[in-house]
Formats: C-alpha cells, sequence, structure tokens
C-alpha cells in the first residue's frame, strides 16, 4: 500500500478492508484523543497520540464475555455512533437498592437523545415458573455497567433439545433462561433500560453502553453468511449478503443516521470516574479538520474524511474521535505513492 505521511498532531494509519459488497479497500484510520475536566467538561488534547486498535479485545474468554476494545481498523461506518467503555457506579450510601445512570446527546439541528439505564441491587427469581415473583433488591455495591450485568448469558440448566442455550443478544450477561420453567434461585440482571423484566419469559434488550461483539446479535446477522471457501484462500471472508452496516459496533440505539460535525453536546450522569453521584456534566464534541492528500506520480487527490465514531474511556475520563477514509486498493499500489495527513486548520496546504 502507499507510504503513511502523517503531519497531523493525531495518531494515524492505513490498513486494508473489505466493504460490504466485497469491494478491496485501502483504509485511512484518524484517532484524537482528549482528557475531560469532570468538573468543567473541557476537553484537552492528549499529550500523547492515542493507539488504534487493531482488533476487538474481550474482557476474558470470547464466547462468555464483552469486549474491553473495539477494533478500530476498519472500513467506514454507516453514519455515526458512539459507545463507552470502563464505567462504573459508586451507590451515594450504603442503603441504596438502585440507581440510574444516563447520556444525553444533543444534534446541531436541535434533535435530542436520551439513554438512561436503571442500576439494582442483587435479586433473585423465587417461587414456580407459574407464579414467580423477584426478591427484593440488595443494597447496592460498586459496579461496572458493562454487559456482563446485563439480561442474557447461558441458561444454567438447559434442555437437551433446546436449541439456544446461549443468548444471541448478550453471551456475557446473567438471567437468560430458554424455556424459563425453572427459575427458583436465577439471578436477575443489574442493568435493565425500560421496559423491564416482569417475567422469566421476557427477552429484552440487554442494557448497556458499550460495544457488541460481531458475533452477537444484531452485528451477527449484519455480518451475512460468511463465504468460508473465500476465507480458507485469504480473500473476502463476507458473503453477499452482508450488510452495509456490518462494520457497525454500537447498540442499535447508538447508531445514528450521519457522521458527527463536532459541535454535538453530551450531557453524562453518573458515568464518569471520580464524579460526585448525581452530578451532570457536559461535554461538547470538538471541531477538528483532518485533511487527506493522496499524492501518486506528482498527482495529488484529497480525500473526504468523516467521523463515524466517538467513543469515552469512563475509566480513564478520555474521549476519542475516530475519522475514517477510504478508496480502492488497487489505487494504493503505485510506485512512490503516498497519503499525507494534515490538520486543515493549522496548515494552509498547497494542493488546495
Amino acid at each position: 500500500m502507499h507510504d503513511l505521511n502523517n503531519e497531523s498532531p493525531w495518531q494515524a494509519t492505513l490498513a486494508p478492508g473489505y466493504s460490504h459488497k466485497r469491494e478491496q479497500l485501502a483504509v485511512v484510520i484518524i484517532k484524537a484523543g482528549y482528557a475531560i475536566d469532570i468538573e468543567t467538561g473541557a476537553l484537552t488534547p492528549l499529550k500523547k497520540k492515542p493507539a488504534i486498535e487493531a482488533a476487538d479485545q474481550h474482557e476474558g474468554e470470547p464466547l462468555k464475555s464483552a469486549l474491553i476494545a473495539a477494533g478500530e481498523c476498519r472500513p467506514p461506518k454507516v453514519g455515526g455512533e458512539f459507545y463507552i467503555l470502563g464505567a462504573t457506579l459508586t451507590p451515594p450510601d450504603r442503603d441504596t437498592t438502585a440507581a440510574e445512570v444516563s447520556i444525553s446527546l444533543t444534534h446541531s439541528n436541535g434533535r435530542k437523545f436520551d439513554k438512561t439505564i436503571r442500576v439494582i441491587g442483587k435479586r433473585q427469581w423465587q417461587g414456580t415458573w407459574m407464579l414467580p415473583t423477584i426478591s427484593k433488591p440488595e443494597p447496592l455495591t460498586p459496579i461496572t455497567l458493562g454487559y456482563e450485568n446485563a439480561y442474557g448469558g447461558h441458561d444454567p440448566a438447559p434442555s437437551p433439545k433446546e436449541k439456544h442455550p446461549i443468548y444471541l443478544a448478550n453471551y456475557a450477561g446473567k438471567g437468560y433462561l430458554a424455556d424459563a420453567k425453572s427459575c427458583t434461585g436465577i439471578e436477575l440482571p443489574q442493568l435493565e433500560i425500560a421496559p423491564f423484566i416482569n417475567r422469566p419469559s421476557d427477552r429484552p434488550q440487554p442494557a448497556g453502553f458499550g460495544p457488541v461483539p460481531v458475533f452477537w446479535q444484531p452485528r451477527r446477522a449484519e455480518q451475512g453468511t460468511p463465504d468460508l471457501e473465500a476465507a480458507q484462500r485469504g480473500a473476502c471472508p463476507y458473503g453477499p449478503d452482508a450488510q452495509a452496516c456490518m462494520h457497525n459496533s454500537a447498540p442499535l440505539d447508538q447508531r445514528f443516521p450521519n457522521p458527527w460535525q463536532g459541535g454535538e453536546t453530551l450531557t453524562l450522569t453518573n458515568i464518569l470516574a471520580g464524579m460526585q453521584y448525581g452530578k451532570t456534566i457536559r461535554i461538547t464534541l470538538p471541531r477538528i479538520a483532518p485533511q487527506l492528500i493522496v499524492e501518486d506520480k506528482g498527482v495529488a487527490k484529497q480525500l473526504t474524511c468523516v467521523c463515524d465514531t466517538f467513543w469515552i474511556d469512563a475509566k480513564k475520563n478520555q474521549l476519542f474521535m475516530i475519522y475514517r477514509a477510504v478508496y480502492p486498493m488497487r489505487a494504493a499500489y503505485p510506485d512512490n505513492g503516498c497519503i499525507i495527513v494534515r490538520d486543515a486548520q493549522a496548515t494552509t496546504s498547497a494542493y488546495q
């Protein structure tokens, strides 16, 4: 592929990839990182350029754990999305049995998105499957806001005929019962979004802000039927039914029709580390202007670059913006070609 000449203050890399149409692509990924001031919401560029994640990373065994990092070396996503990793709730006192964490997002056109997760102390199902009740919640202790505490997981006693002993939307969670006929003593999830669980047979959407692994639903369906023969010979592994959104990794309700422009406002409650319980913080997404130039045999061409992802590391109180651009791989191999990454706000390009 072309050489990459990064003259910007951000991290950048060039990686191969495939579109959902099985087109081989050269993908430019740019990552900007910021420290979040939990008192004011101000963003300060990180002194050290953040690493670009090569692939998904699971907390433990992939079939039983959620992601602690989402791969970033992938083609552009559809629209814009966000996710949050590393969030932990510390209850305000020892007697608290339920609390809420929330995020709202206000777009430049005034449209607003809100998401609230209810966090509950440990509970169990009681009684028979015909007359089940939920025990009173125990007092909350500090709890991670990851999918391991949301609805899902493995049925502890699946029927031999059960086709789905795992909840396909969340392999890592708790509370899933395949047939719901034996529920006594089964622990309920501690993270819920409305509508809340009332019966053992309920199948709610897992509550979480984090990215979804590729083999969980809905991403599992978005990948389509894999082309195993092509994969074995090193070609594109995607089948003809792969969907355009196959590279998106956020939950469905955290995906939006358009890329991020900068200027959008986030309001976070009980999510960032070190913040007093109940305190709200507002963050405005930065406006930056990556400029990408393809130089080949003395000819320069500018690539369109968009921000399709931002995410928050709630443990380190950092925010990251991911920009991507793409062009056909067949155009990435000419002699003496290169990609130049610049900050258009800081430098006047000779090619404009």
